[in-house]
């Protein structure tokens, strides 16, 4: 695709950035939507914390430069996209009983991606639920 046919659909840069990224949070949400009817709860969270932080990692370059370069970029709207998200398999491991019920789905996206700023992939995998027998 020649950069005339990109230009004919979206009349900027950021405003193709903005579609792209819009996009892939979509499917993101999407993804949460679909693990929310599989049997395990945990399970659920657990697998959209790892496609979350993946999408975080594979992002944060895109959505800083929207901040930046267009500071009304609808960067808002994508984060309460995250958030109900994130509020979904959330509150279903909630009621399952393996998650603390006072844990709101803001702090738990900033705790999970406060831990991979921090520690990066050494620490990833051991995000999860506990071990079986193990203490949580």
């Amino acid at each position: 695709m020649g950069p005339g046919i990109l230009y004919r659909h979206f009349p900027n840069r950021q405003t193709l950035l903005t579609a792209v990224l819009r996009d892939r949070i979509q499917t993101l949400c999407e993804y949460a939507e679909k693990l929310r009817a599989s049997d395990s709860a945990d399970g659920a969270l657990t697998q959209w914390l790892g496609a979350f932080l993946a999408h975080a990692r594979a992002n944060h370059g895109m959505g800083s430069a929207l901040m930046v370069n267009e500071p009304d970029a609808p960067d808002s709207d994508c984060h309460q996209m995250i958030l109900n998200a994130a509020a979904g398999v959330l509150t279903r491991a909630q009621r399952h009983g393996t998650v603390r019920a006072d844990l709101a789905a803001g702090d738990l996206v900033r705790l999970i991606t406060g831990v991979d700023t921090v520690h990066g992939p050494r620490r990833r995998r051991r995000i999860g639920p506990p071990a079986a027998g193990s203490r949580p």
